[in-house]
C-alpha cells in the first residue's frame, strides 16, 4: 500500500494532552511499567500513519462519524445520496452513506453507545487525541445496539457487509458468556478469513520473510489477532 508520513516523530509528540499516559502506545515504564512494553508507535510513525487506500471496517455500537477526532477518515459512499430513502448505488442498503446499522436496520449508524466511537478512537483519532494510524479509512458496520447487545446473526451480516464492501481490516471488540459454537458467526468469519488471504495471494506470492531466520506464511497472517492491556509485557500473538 502507499506509505503516507505523517509530521510525527520521535523529536515531536502528538497534540494530545494525555498522550503521555497511552503506555500502550509508547511505555517510558510510566503507571509502574515496563520501559518499551508498547506497539512502538512512535517508531512506526516514522515510517507510516496508514494509508487512505487502507480501509478498516468497524463492527461495533456504531460511530460518531460528526466526532472531530474522527470526521476527516469516515468513508463516504460516492454512490449514495443521504437521506433520500432509496438505494441509489443499487447495493441493497438504502442511505448507506458512512455504513449501515444492522441492529435496526438503516442506514445511519451513528453510535447510540460510545463503545464504537472509542475504538475508531483508537485507530484513528487525530485531533485531541492519539490514534495508532490517522491516516486509514473507516467503514462502519452498526451491529450492536444502544445498551451493547447484539446477537450472533447481525454480527454475521455485519462481517458479510465488510467482505463485500472490500474493507482491508476488521475491527471486531465483543465479549460476553458464549453457550457454544455458533455456526452462523463462524462461517462469516471464515468467509472473512478466505476473503484476506485471497486478497493477499494477489499481491503477494510465497511466504513473506520477517528478519533472517523466520518466515510468516500467507494463512498465517490472514488468521493473526493482537490482544495485550497490561503495561508490562509486549503485545501477544495468537491465531
Amino acid at each position: 500500500l502507499p506509505i503516507s508520513v505523517s509530521s510525527f516523530s520521535t523529536l515531536s509528540t502528538p497534540n494530545d494532552p494525555r498522550y503521555g499516559e497511552l503506555y500502550g502506545l509508547h511505555n517510558t515504564g510510566q503507571s509502574g511499567g515496563t520501559i518499551d512494553a508498547d506497539i512502538n508507535a512512535p517508531e512506526a510513525w516514522q515510517m507510516s500513519t496508514g494509508s487512505r487506500d487502507l480501509i478498516v471496517g468497524v463492527i461495533d455500537t456504531g460511530i460518531d462519524y460528526t466526532h472531530p477526532d474522527l470526521a476527516a477518515n469516515m468513508w463516504v459512499n460516492p454512490g449514495e445520496i443521504a437521506g433520500n430513502g432509496i438505494d441509489d448505488d443499487a447495493n441493497g442498503f438504502v442511505d448507506d452513506v458512512h455504513g449501515y446499522d444492522f441492529a435496526n436496520d438503516d442506514g445511519d449508524p451513528f453510535d447510540d453507545n460510545g463503545h464504537g466511537t472509542m475504538m475508531a478512537g483508537i485507530l484513528v483519532a487525530d485531533e485531541g487525541y492519539t490514534g495508532i494510524a490517522r491516516d486509514v479509512d473507516l467503514y462502519v458496520a452498526k451491529a450492536l445496539s444502544g445498551s451493547g447487545g447484539g446477537d450472533d446473526e447481525t454480527v454475521a451480516e455485519a462481517i458479510d457487509w465488510c467482505v463485500t464492501s472490500g474493507v482491508d481490516i476488521i475491527s471486531l471488540s465483543l465479549g460476553g458468556n458464549a453457550s457454544g459454537f455458533s455456526i452462523i458467526l463462524g462461517d462469516a468469519v471464515e468467509d472473512a478469513v478466505d476473503a484476506a488471504i485471497k486478497m493477499m495471494h494477489s499481491n503477494l506470492t510465497g511466504p513473506i520473510n520477517v528478519g533472517s531466520d523466520v518466515d510468516v506464511n500467507l494463512t498465517d497472517l490472514a488468521n493473526m489477532i493482537i490482544a495485550n492491556t497490561e503495561s508490562t509485557s509486549k503485545i501477544t500473538y495468537s491465531e
